[in-house]
């Protein structure tokens, strides 16, 4: 296009005629008249579209005949911006001089794969950041956990978790779309291309139910393509699913203040029952009836020693294997100095004692008659004959032939009301049997500074440690401090009046199905409370005279774990994840992540220029957001039709004349040549349009699922045959 400043006349050159490639037609006005002159350019090649294409200025005159102005040309190359120049010329006139015109040029954009590849690193480096952060904040270990809109509501931080998790899979997803296109532009800018069958697989405009057609044909490798996309499209949201799939809302604490506290329970010793029998038969009466079952002093837990069978723990008449568990931890009872004296930091409302020694005695009641008694000297009687009541106590059977070393942890106990008009025989006798292990064990307790009840218990020791017992050590104790024959059982002494009470709650217990369960949970307490009361922190020498404002410092040297570290602590609820479905979903994702990483790096690298781009395959063009225009502008698509000698069905055989009339067709409108054996068709003077036209007419026309493989196979996708971008 020009214009002539002095005259305001255009002139403009005509586009050539595609049919008719080097006629020109001129047609031309009169120059006084002030009539448009219309050129047509000769086209440089014939054979492309992008060769560079330039509209010559034209002659037109205004008033004065021979003066010109300035002509500015428009210069347009393949893949290239338009190029804007003014030239001088010197054009002879009649009776004029010559006009001098300035040239100004304008050099069109290198090609740079970095740059081409900078919006897809972008979208790298944003679904990086998100996915780090996502997975930080599954683990626990960000701020953003203590922020108040998260810390004081499990639903904030479990909305926070789904945002994040969401965005990870939108960027994630994003990101894959831009990278398997840049795979795709490899694929095609390799030497001889990349088939149909693959270009359709990673082609963005190919959906989901293309996707699986593809599987359907398998041809050409598509179907290996096609479960890719599929896989990696679904992986990020069920990896959200994954993520989200096992939550839960749990107590977490934070410590404030630490000091040095005395707690826990040590070894049991049998032999401090004969000094402490006056408080003993007192301290059994206050705690025999919820020792275990109160939360100050313990805590239910698994059982260990799960039993031989399953069986329901509410029916104490079933014939199965029942099993209770509870971690006896001692609590404040056994805390010096005394909690109640610690009046710091009010706002911390909790009392944390780290990692306390316990004791866990896991129960099995026995519903048949257990072999472990060997006769009535592994028993005792205790009360009057009004209200006697037999204890039996062995090694376990299962330890029998281990009775004698020191690390038996288990005993089997008996208890039988005793009839009042015969003799008493409890081995014989009708009673409850039960088993009791005990172990040794750490774990931190949690408890409430307003009343001293254990709010939590958590970390606890993986390898429980077997606590020794022996049989015959708590059969004596019970003598001692419970006997009839003891100075200390009168008729209105604590002894006789436990004995009183355990023998009435044994009377009853078989009426019911829940005086039955009473009676158990009592029994159970009466075989721990030995364990509890006679060891260093609770009635030992070590504890005699307890200071109540300071740590014992007498304690025995060999169990130095009954020196703890307490400390004052906060607590809130929070949300927890489990830690297989974290660490499931942070290899997946960042594997996948680091897969669309690598195509970006390979994608981005320099081909080295045209020999080395001619050698190893096209250079990726400069391409720009539009993925379909990026295609139908840069790639050709070659077609071969192979020979075949097989006889055909009748369906066949039409369908191979529809082909061939198509095919026919396509060299007739364009196609360029011929290769023995197969019939090429690729783009003509006007693009890719005859090409790409040619092979999707051939894939539409074909009928059967094997002739549609057969032209995914025999068709290639590649970057335009002439145009190598330096």
């Amino acid at each position: 296009m020009s214009l002539s400043p002095a005259s305001h006349q255009i002139s403009q050159a005509s586009p050539p005629d595609a049919n008719l490639p080097g006629q020109a037609e001129a047609a031309e006005s009169d120059p006084a008249g002030g009539q448009v002159t219309q050129h047509e350019s000769e086209r440089s090649s014939t054979t492309s579209r992008h060769d560079d294409v330039e509209v010559p200025p034209s002659a037109a005159s205004s008033g004065d005949a021979g003066e010109l102005g300035p002509l500015e040309t428009v210069s347009i190359q393949g893949g290239e911006p338009p190029t804007t120049s003014t030239e001088t010329n010197t054009t002879q006139t009649t009776g004029k001089k010559p006009v001098v015109e300035e040239s100004v040029g304008r050099q069109p954009r290198r090609h740079s794969p970095l740059r081409q590849s900078a919006p897809a690193w972008f979208s790298a480096c944003v679904a990086t950041g998100i996915y780090i952060t996502t997975v930080c904040y599954a683990f626990g270990s960000t701020d953003l956990r203590y922020l108040s809109f998260t810390a004081l509501n499990p639903g904030n931080t479990l909305l926070v978790l789904r945002t994040l998790s969401e965005l990870t899979n939108a960027s994630l997803v994003f990101l894959i779309g831009l990278s398997t296109e840049r795979a795709l532009w490899m694929l095609i800018a390799q030497d001889g291309g990349t088939r149909l069958s693959s270009f359709l697989a990673l082609c963005p405009g190919t959906g989901p139910w293309g996707w699986i057609k593809l599987l359907y044909l398998n041809a050409g490798g598509a179907r290996r393509l096609s479960w890719l996309k599929l896989v990696i499209v679904i992986i990020p949201p069920a990896m959200g699913i994954v993520l989200l799939s096992n939550v839960d809302v749990r107590m977490y604490f934070d410590h404030h203040a630490s000091f040095p506290i005395s707690a826990g329970i040590g070894d049991f010793n049998a032999s401090w029952a004969a000094i402490y029998a006056s408080v003993a038969a007192t301290l059994m009466a206050s705690d025999y009836s919820a020792l275990l079952q109160t939360s100050a002093v313990s805590w239910s837990v698994p059982v260990i020693d799960s039993g031989r069978s399953d069986c329901d723990v509410s029916n104490f008449f079933s014939n199965e294997t029942c099993g209770w568990a509870y971690f006896l931890h001692g609590g404040s009872q056994l805390i010096t100095p005394w909690p109640t004296l610690n009046t710091a930091l009010p706002t911390a409302p909790i009392y944390k004692i780290h990692s306390v020694r316990g004791l866990q005695l896991d129960f099995t009641n026995l519903a048949s008659p257990d072999a472990s008694f060997q006769g009535e000297r592994d028993c005792i009687v205790l009360g009057r004959e009004s209200n006697a009541v037999g204890i039996c106590l062995a090694q376990t059977a299962a330890v029998a032939a281990a009775a004698a070393n020191a690390n038996a942890n288990a005993v089997t106990a008996k208890f039988v009301v005793c009839p009042a008009d015969s003799s008493c025989r409890p081995v014989s006798s009708p009673g409850w049997t039960m088993t009791m292990r005990a172990y040794v064990r750490h774990a931190t307790v949690h408890l409430s500074r307003a009343n001293l009840s254990a709010i939590a218990v958590s970390e606890f020791s993986t390898t429980p440690t077997p606590q020794p017992i022996s049989a015959a050590e708590l059969l004596l104790l019970y003598n001692t401090t419970l006997g009839v024959r003891s100075t200390l059982a009168s008729s209105s002494s604590p002894a006789e009046q436990f004995i009183n009470m355990l023998s009435t709650d044994l009377l009853f217990a078989g009426v019911s199905s829940p005086t039955a369960a009473q009676a158990v949970l009592k029994l159970y307490n009466l075989l721990a409370m030995p364990l509890y009361y006679f060891q260093p922190t609770y009635v030992s020498p070590y504890s005699a005279v307890p200071s109540p404002d300071r740590v014992l410092d007498r304690l025995p040297p060999d169990q130095p774990d009954l020196y703890v570290t307490a400390s004052l602590s906060t607590m809130y609820y929070g949300l927890a994840v489990a830690a297989w479905s974290v660490w499931l979903y942070t290899v997946v994702m960042g594997t996948l992540l680091l897969c669309c990483v690598a195509v970006l790096t390979v994608g981005s690298l320099p081909r080295g220029g045209a020999a080395a781009a001619t050698a190893a395959g096209r250079a990726i063009p400069n391409t720009t957001a539009w993925s379909f225009v990026d295609f139908v502008a840069e790639c050709d698509v070659g077609v071969w039709r192979r020979k075949t000698t097989t006889p055909a069905v009748h369906e066949e055989e039409e369908e191979g004349e529809e082909l061939e009339e198509l095919a026919l067709a396509g060299v007739a409108n364009g196609a360029r040549g011929a290769v023995a054996g197969t019939i090429t068709a690729t783009g003509t003077d006007r693009g890719t349009d005859q090409g790409m036209h040619f092979a999707t007419q051939r894939f539409k026309a074909a009928k059967s699922r094997r002739s549609r493989a057969d032209v995914l196979e025999q068709s290639t996708v590649k970057i335009y045959t002439h145009h190598i971008v330096n």
